[in-house]
């Protein structure tokens, strides 16, 4: 009897691989999406979030689409931006100016995008995208933090908002050219508030880390993800403002070397802050399928 039932099964998986093997929609890949270099699968989901915003106490059910995320960004993988800029200083690189546009258009799946593209000259951009020698204040033995081969794996800071976002563009631009015109991604981005504290939440509460040095981005407590330092290292940028009119702030999440590590650490932030504590993590929206 027994070694019917193996036969029985054996028979069964070859049946379910041969239909896989002649269904490209079950090859995965075909079907899906590759997975960016670094960036970890976040999947479609909800979670009730709890937040604190001066003496109120905010109580709401988050959910999410599927997309990828990065760990925070390295002083290593910012430098090669800069790199980029200073050698190809005529090139640009372009924005579409989404709050204009969506104050101007009632309906936003009718918004004209290159009405709205602002493309910026890597010469000009290269101004005032970080300061390189934040560290130095709160740290003067760090004061080559930015610079210094030893620290590659650490967290960039002193980049404000408009640095993050412009590293966000130059990264799509570098994998679009080097895939060529058919390969079929989204941009990547900063994340929103939702999104960091959805891909957050994944912290089991008794691993929280209490440690609030400065360390490698890929060190320390991972989540169920394995995704590091939602509740330490570095604060980090996200591209949701605080309200609908308040378009020079952003929302900062998560605590840091500086203050302390808390998962739910959240603050109000001009973007043309350059902070030894304020880094940043990536974002790409998930796609599916190749043929999307």
């Amino acid at each position: 009897m027994k070694t019917f039932i193996v036969f029985f099964f054996g028979l069964f998986i070859n049946v379910i691989l041969l239909a896989q093997n002649n269904n490209p929609h079950l090859n995965r890949k075909d079907w899906y999406e590759p997975q960016p270099v670094g960036f970890a699968f976040i999947p479609q989901g909800s979670f009730q979030d709890t937040s604190f915003i001066n003496k109120d106490t905010i109580i709401q059910t988050i959910t999410s689409a599927p997309f990828w995320m990065s760990n925070e960004i390295t002083n290593k993988e910012f430098r090669d931006f800069i790199t980029y800029l200073k050698m190809n200083p005529e090139d640009s690189l372009c924005i579409v100016d989404w709050n204009k546009a969506k104050q101007e258009n009632i309906d936003e799946t009718k918004i004209d995008k290159a009405k709205y593209r602002k493309c910026l000259k890597n010469k000009l951009i290269e101004k005032n995208i970080i300061d390189t020698m934040v560290m130095k204040y709160d740290k003067p033995e760090l004061k080559n933090y930015f610079l210094n081969k030893e620290y590659n794996d650490y967290p960039v800071v002193g980049v404000s908002y408009k640095g993050a976002t412009f590293f966000c563009l130059w990264k799509t631009k570098i994998e679009r050219e080097k895939n060529g015109p058919e390969y079929k991604m989204n941009d990547y981005r900063i994340p929103t508030a939702e999104e960091w504290r959805y891909t957050a939440s994944k912290v089991p509460s008794e691993k929280k880390s209490t440690n609030t040095g400065l360390k490698k981005v890929n060190s320390g407590i991972k989540n169920e993800l394995k995704l590091n330092n939602f509740s330490g290292n570095v604060s980090e940028w996200t591209s949701s403002t605080p309200d609908s009119i308040s378009v020079d702030k952003r929302v900062v999440m998560g605590g840091s070397w500086k203050t302390e590590s808390n998962l739910y650490e959240r603050n109000i932030v001009d973007k043309k802050t350059q902070s030894s504590n304020i880094g940043f993590r990536l974002v790409r929206s998930y796609i599916g399928t190749k043929n999307q």
